[in-house]
């Protein structure tokens, strides 16, 4: 249902932010939202790394309209700052003057590394008129294609393969944010224009329960030696650990601090515990668990009281095999789909739910068999973050750390001849 009335809202929102307490939930919900339409507008943030965090940020600066999914942690989650993205991404555009030279130049300077094939972020090729390189802040590799100076097409490319695919128009290129000068003082909300947030009340609570956090002065009085050197084997610091949990969990440290922000909250209130909550008059629906029986009587009572039922599958081919199980169960069920009382539609959503001021009844074959619903969406041209592209990564990681150090040995050096 939340998935529905999120489908309907983007007619009239700009900016929606859906929170939702794992993974496994934030996957399911991009694939209910890709197939209610809305893959254009959708950007996932469920890993909170550099490379990953550039990626999407940037994603979200360039979409007008957009149907953020994230869990909870992004609203503690420091991030850089807009400006600090904003002026570390440059645009390429199909028809413009970007030099061949310039560019390569330029790839140089944001510390790219050259190669004979692009396999990770901050790499890049050439190979006579085509330049191709994987920005840190595109998650596929992209292919120009020079004449003269003229940039004739921009498409991304398998890394794997090295086979182009879908032609684009624009793309961004931009240096790590591990070689700028860039503090992670920022939160999400800076990159949403007054969103309207889905969220619970439950998840806001425990996000945001107290927690006892011993002073990092005083850590070392308060922990037992011997306990220490059993939990962390004399090899990690105490002080770091508590150092590094608390600069993430405390960088919006309350509710209050939450609401400050320019959003708009649709929180569900499991509980109850609120007066003044909007009773929406929709409820989940009955649970089958496979047992056809129990569904012919919900059915049949449904239908008695002139209710709209609706049975949702994912795909054409289990629609007819939902019908035919239906109409061989019970004479009377067929009867009720032949009379339109029941219908069966192909819409895969997760959940059904229960109106009864429309008297509208929706169930979907995932609740009545109890299957597991999907977490990635079938395509022939999709791509992942490989072990190939992550030990890329970290090699580039320490190339660009290695020539950082280098770059500052010789300033130190220039310095002191300087004196």
């Amino acid at each position: 249902m939340k998935s529905i009335l999120i489908s309907e809202l983007t007619n009239k929102e700009n900016s929606i932010l859906l929170l939702l307490p794992d993974t496994k939930s934030v996957n399911e919900a991009k694939v209910e939202l890709t197939i209610l339409g809305l893959d254009k507008n959708l950007i996932v943030i469920e890993k909170f790394d550099e490379e990953s965090i550039q990626e999407k940020l940037t994603d979200l600066n360039q979409k007008e309209k957009v149907v953020l999914i994230s869990t909870y942690k992004v609203l503690q989650a420091p991030l850089p700052s807009k400006a600090a993205i904003d002026k570390n991404t440059t645009k390429i555009e199909t028809g413009t003057e970007f030099s061949y030279d310039e560019l390569i130049e330029y790839l140089s300077l944001l510390n790219y590394d050259k190669d004979r094939f692009v396999d990770g972020p901050g790499s890049f090729a050439v190979r006579g008129s085509i330049i191709d390189f994987w920005s840190f802040s595109e998650k596929q590799p992209c292919r120009l294609e020079y004449d003269g100076d003229f940039i004739e097409s921009i498409r991304y490319f398998d890394p794997d393969t090295q086979r182009s695919s879908n032609r684009v128009e624009i793309v961004t290129l931009a240096s790590s944010l591990e070689d700028i000068q860039s503090e992670n003082s920022s939160h999400i909300f800076d990159y949403l224009e007054n969103p309207l947030v889905f969220a619970t009340s439950y998840e806001i609570e425990k996000l945001f329960k107290n927690e006892i956090v011993l002073p990092k002065e005083n850590i070392e009085d308060e922990i037992d030696e011997e306990l220490k050197e059993e939990l962390f084997d004399g090899e990690i610091e105490t002080e770091e650990i508590i150092e590094e949990e608390t600069e993430e969990e405390n960088f919006v440290r309350s509710k209050d601090e939450l609401f400050e922000k320019t959003a708009r909250w649709i929180i569900e209130d499991e509980l109850g515990r609120f007066e003044n909550r909007v009773n929406l008059k929709i409820s989940e629906v009955p649970l089958v668990n496979s047992n056809f029986e129990l569904l012919f009587n919900i059915l049949s009572e449904y239908a008695k009281k002139n209710y709209e039922t609706i049975i949702t599958t994912e795909n054409e081919l289990q629609a007819r095999r939902m019908t035919e199980l239906l109409s061989e169960f019970k004479k009377e069920l067929r009867d009720l789909i032949d009379e339109g009382k029941i219908k069966v539609d192909v819409l895969a959503i997760k959940t059904g739910f229960l109106c009864k001021d429309d008297k509208l009844l929706v169930l979907s074959d995932y609740q009545i068999f109890n299957k597991p619903y999907r977490t990635k969406i079938s395509t022939r041209q999709k791509y992942k973050k490989n072990r190939a592209k992550e030990f890329a990564s970290l090699k580039n990681r320490r190339l660009r750390s290695s020539r950082n150090i280098w770059y500052r040995s010789i300033c130190r050096i220039r310095n002191y001849s300087n004196r």
